[in-house]
C-alpha cells in the first residue's frame, strides 16, 4: 500500500498536520516510536496500589496550552478540525497565568486581564509613586506588547512559507504597509525597545523580563525579536489548563484522526527514510511503509541521521553544525499530599540562587485540585523544570558525578518548594522522580535531550532558519525546530499552514 502521506512522529506537530490532511480525505500514516502520542507533551503514570490507591499522572514537558483566544492559533485549529465543541469542557482558562516568586519573597501576579496586569506591574516594579514619566513609559511597552502580539500570529498565520528560500517566495510575502512595520519588530531586538521606555535601567523589571523570555525563547532580551518577545510576554493573558494532563489534548487529536480513518502505529521508531521510484519508503525495525509525500515531526538535529540522500543528509548536517546550541532541562516530578498552598495558581516561576545553574529559576505546573483524572483526591501531582546549558554534558558524566549533581539540583528545587509554598515540607511526598537531559534523550529521542526549539538569536539570519520545506520535493517538516519555532501555538500553526500549501 502506498499512503498519500506518512507522518514521523505524534508530537503536536505531527498530530495536527495529519488530522487536517485525513480530513481533507489524504491517506496518512502516522508512525510512532513510543506508546502514546504527544511527544513533548506526554506523560508519564505512577500505579499506587497502597494507600491512595491510584493513578497519578505526570507531565513530561510542557503543561500549558495558549493560543486559545479567538483568532489565535489553536483556536483556528480547534475550528478549523471541528474539535472546539468537544473540548470546551475540558479546557479551563487560568485567571492568572503566572505567578512569579522573586528572590526578595514579593510575588507577581501574571494576570490574565490586561489592565489588571498593567496595574499590578506599575505597583511591583515602579517604586517611587510619583514617577508619571516611568508609568506612562511602562505603560506604553505594555500597550506595544499587546498591539504586536494581536497582529503578530496573524502575520506568521500570512507568511505560511517563511522563510523565504527562492525569489519567488519574497514576491508573496504580505505587502500590508501594516505587515511591513510588524517586520520591523521582527528585526529590532527587545533590548533596544527596552531601552527606548528607559526599561532597561529597572533592574528588577529586567530581571523579571530576563526570565520570561528564557521560559517562552530560551533567549536574552538583546537576542530576542521584539515581535517573538511580544508573543512570549503576552502568553500569560491566553493559558488554559487542560483537564487530565497536557496528554489528554494530543489524544484528543488522536482519537479524531482515528475516527476520520487515519492510521497510527505507536512503537515504530523510523531509522530510514529513502526514495526511489517517486515513491519514499520509511523504515522501522518492524517493517517498510511507502508514501508519495513524507512530514517529519522529529527535530532538525536528528534528521541526518535517518535519511538516506547524500545532499539532504549535508543539508541536515549543516543545519546541526549552524544551530548546535540549545537548552536542555533538569525535571522533577512530584506526587504530594494537598496540603500546601498554592495561592490560587497553577503555574509558577520560582527565581532562586543554584550552585549549578547561578541565577536560575524554576517552573512549576500544579494539578487542578479535585482532578481525580491526574490524581486520587486529596493529592496533587507537580512538575519542575529548570534550563540547563550544555545538556550534552550530562552524557559525558561518570556515573558518580552524574547521581551527585542529580541529588544537588533534586534538594535545591526541594528546598525552594519548602520555602516557597507554606506547609509543603509538611505535606506527604508519594513519588519523587528526577530526569536530566540524558534522561530526556533517551525518552523522547531528540538529540543531546534539546528541549524549546532552536534558541532566539537576532544576530542569525532569519531568512536561513529552518523552515518547513526541506530541499528535497514533497519531503516536509514540523515541530518546534522549524519555523515558527517553539511552544504549542507555534507548532500547531506550522502544521497549520504547511497543510494549507501542500494540499
Amino acid at each position: 500500500m502506498i499512503y498519500d502521506y506518512i507522518i514521523v512522529g505524534s508530537g503536536l506537530g505531527g498530530l495536527s498536520a495529519g488530522l487536517i490532511l485525513q480530513q481533507k480525505n489524504f491517506n496518512v500514516l502516522i508512525l510512532e516510536s513510543h506508546l502514546k502520542s504527544g511527544g513533548c507533551a506526554s506523560d508519564f503514570a505512577r500505579i499506587s496500589k497502597k494507600n491512595p490507591v491510584g493513578k497519578f499522572i505526570f507531565d513530561v514537558g510542557a503543561t500549558t496550552l495558549s493560543g486559545l483566544q479567538n483568532g489565535r492559533p489553536l483556536d483556528k485549529f480547534l475550528n478549523l478540525t471541528g474539535l472546539k465543541f468537544k473540548l470546551k469542557d475540558k479546557l479551563i482558562k487560568q485567571n492568572t497565568g503566572l505567578l512569579i516568586h522573586l528572590p526578595n519573597g514579593n510575588k507577581i501576579f501574571r494576570y490574565a486581564d490586561k489592565e489588571k496586569w498593567i496595574d499590578e506591574c506599575l505597583k511591583k516594579f515602579i517604586t517611587d509613586y510619583n514617577s508619571d514619566y516611568q508609568k506612562k513609559n511602562l505603560i506604553k511597552f505594555w500597550n506595544l506588547v499587546y498591539k504586536l502580539e494581536a497582529n503578530a500570529f496573524k502575520l506568521t498565520g500570512k507568511l505560511k512559507k517563511f522563510p523565504p528560500k527562492k525569489i519567488y517566495d519574497f514576491f508573496n510575502l504580505p505587502k500590508n504597509p501594516a505587515n511591513i512595520k510588524l517586520l520591523h519588530y521582527l528585526f529590532t531586538d527587545t533590548y533596544k525597545i527596552l531601552k527606548k521606555f528607559n526599561l532597561h535601567v529597572n533592574e528588577d523589571f529586567m530581571k523579571f523580563i530576563e526570565q520570561q523570555l528564557l521560559i517562552t525563547f530560551q533567549s536574552p532580551p538583546h537576542k530576542v525579536p521584539f515581535l517573538f518577545a511580544a508573543m512570549g510576554l503576552a502568553y500569560p493573558s491566553d493559558t488554559y489548563y487542560f483537564k487530565g494532563g497536557i496528554q489528554k489534548f494530543s489524544q484528543s487529536i488522536e482519537d479524531e484522526f482515528a475516527n476520520s480513518g487515519g492510521e497510527i502505529k505507536f512503537k515504530h521508531r523510523v531509522n530510514q527514510i529513502s526514495f526511489s521510484d517517486n515513491t519514499f519508503q520509511v523504515t522501522t525495525f518492524k517493517g517498510k511503509f511507502y508514501a508519495r509525500n513524507v512530514i517529519s515531526n522529529l527535530t532538525i538535529w536528528n534528521m541526518g541521521e535517518i535519511v538516506t540522500d547524500i545532499k539532504l543528509k549535508k543539508y541536515f548536517e549543516n543545519l546541526k553544525r549552524n544551530y548546535s546550541e540549545a537548552w536542555g532541562a533538569f525535571t522533577l516530578y512530584i506526587a504530594v499530599q494537598d496540603k500546601f498552598y498554592d495561592f490560587d495558581s497553577l503555574y509558577h516561576q520560582i527565581h532562586y540562587q543554584s550552585s549549578i545553574n547561578g541565577n536560575a529559576s524554576i517552573f512549576v505546573s500544579i494539578s487542578m485540585k479535585n482532578d481525580v483524572e491526574k490524581s486520587p483526591n486529596g493529592w496533587r501531582t507537580l512538575t519542575i523544570s529548570t534550563h540547563l546549558k550544555n545538556p550534552e554534558k550530562w552524557k559525558e558524566m561518570e556515573s558518580n558525578e552524574y547521581i551527585k549533581n542529580k541529588k544537588i539540583i533534586t534538594d535545591e528545587i526541594l528546598n525552594v518548594l519548602n520555602s516557597t509554598f507554606e506547609n509543603f515540607k509538611n505535606s506527604e511526598i508519594k513519588y519523587l522522580l528526577s530526569g536530566t537531559p540524558k534522561t530526556f534523550e533517551f525518552y523522547t529521542n531528540r538529540f543531546n535531550g534539546f528541549v524549546g526549539g532552536i534558541p532566539s538569536d537576532i544576530s542569525k539570519n532569519i531568512f536561513k532558519f529552518p523552515s518547513s520545506f526541506t530541499p528535497f520535493k514533497n519531503l516536509y517538516m514540523v515541530g518546534d525546530s522549524v519555523f515558527p519555532g517553539q511552544g504549542s501555538p507555534a507548532v500547531v500553526l506550522g502544521a497549520m499552514n504547511l497543510t494549507e500549501l501542500i494540499s
